[in-house]
């Protein structure tokens, strides 16, 4: 069994590897994070883990700020909302340490992904990201479908083609009746494949209300007739006689 001074030791190699092979830092933070992941679940420490770990890491000789216990607490925090480096390494580095850690300490679990996508497409500094998070909590920048965007509530207002619905401080940007209606219609030649979502992309929170979770798949599906599996287009069928998808989303919405 992993004891605390076995963890101190594994990160001082991880560390001293890095730094020799000079790895990016984001990737040392990273293996650093899976290091105090594995170890505490592994022994299962408690409160006092990290702050083990840190002492043993100042005894080592590891005296930057970097390598203390609030910083640790950020690298294991990273890695467990970023567990798979095959899938997101490209990213992750692509960005700064400082913004890793707006992003690990601001925003919902869920929507981690599509923050740090669109830190990169935006190539934001700290200072512009602190913004956009602060507008985005204010409810002045709103997510639009799936894009990588944010756009702002004048514009949105101006759409006469959505619809804003707001619970609890947590908005969400669907389309009206009409633009379902027109959804409906759309031949299956037309439909585009780059701007349908994958069903394994789709994310229900379940704790929150009937109504909300419509609104939240809404906004995520953005065509509710057609998605992806894999790599297949699907067109969506109702109960032939049942209800409508507008009949329930209007029922739900009232």
């Amino acid at each position: 069994m992993k004891t605390v001074n076995t963890v101190v030791a594994n990160l001082e190699r991880i560390i001293k590897f890095s730094n020799a092979k000079e790895e990016s830092k984001i990737y040392q933070y990273w293996k650093i994070g899976r290091e105090l992941c594995f170890g505490n679940k592994l022994n299962q420490y408690g409160t006092h883990f990290i702050d083990d770990v840190a002492n043993g890491l100042q005894r080592k000789g590891f005296t930057k700020n970097v390598y203390r216990r609030r910083e640790l607490y950020r690298m294991q925090k990273f890695h467990k909302e970023f567990p798979d480096w095959l899938n997101f390494g490209t990213l992750l580095s692509e960005i700064s340490w400082l913004n890793h850690k707006l992003i690990v300490e601001s925003i919902e679990s869920e929507d981690k992904a599509f923050w740090l996508v669109l830190c990169v497409e935006k190539k934001y500094t700290v200072r512009q990201l602190k913004d956009t998070i602060r507008k985005w909590k204010a409810g002045i920048l709103f997510r639009l479908g799936n894009n990588y965007e944010l756009i702002q509530l004048s514009e949105i207002e101006g759409m006469k083609t959505h619809q804003i619905v707001t619970f609890d401080n947590r908005s969400y940007v669907i389309p009206t009746m009409d633009e379902l209606a027109n959804m409906k219609e759309i031949d299956n030649h037309s439909i585009q494949r780059d701007q349908l979502v994958g069903v394994k992309d789709i994310y229900i929170d379940e704790r929150f209300s009937v109504t909300e979770r419509i609104c939240s798949f809404m906004e995520q599906i953005k065509n509710p007739y057609y998605c992806l599996v894999g790599d297949v287009v699907v067109r969506c069928e109702f109960t032939e006689g049942g209800p409508s998808l507008e009949e329930i989303i209007r029922k739900n919405m009232k």
